[in-house]
Formats: structure tokens, sequence, C-alpha cells
């Protein structure tokens, strides 16, 4: 793969990394199949 192609590829998985990093929810809890089961208010 060529520099330039290298580089913007590694510039969308890293927004699409960095995108993945910042999901969060208001309470804890823990993912249980496709549901998020809440914990806790804390």
């Amino acid at each position: 793969m060529p520099g330039p192609a290298a580089a913007e590829l590694g510039q969308a998985t890293s927004q699409v990394l960095a995108g993945i990093g910042s999901v969060s929810f208001a309470a804890p809890g823990f993912f249980s199949g496709g549901a998020l089961h809440p914990g806790p208010a804390g």
C-alpha cells in the first residue's frame, strides 16, 4: 500500500476507534447479549 493511501487508512481508522472509545452511559451496567442491564446508581 503506497504511503498516502496508508496514511488515509490510518486517519480513518483512528477516527472510528476514537468514536468507539467515547461511548458512555448515565449509569453503570453490563451487556448481556444485545441488551444493557443497568446496575445500581452510583
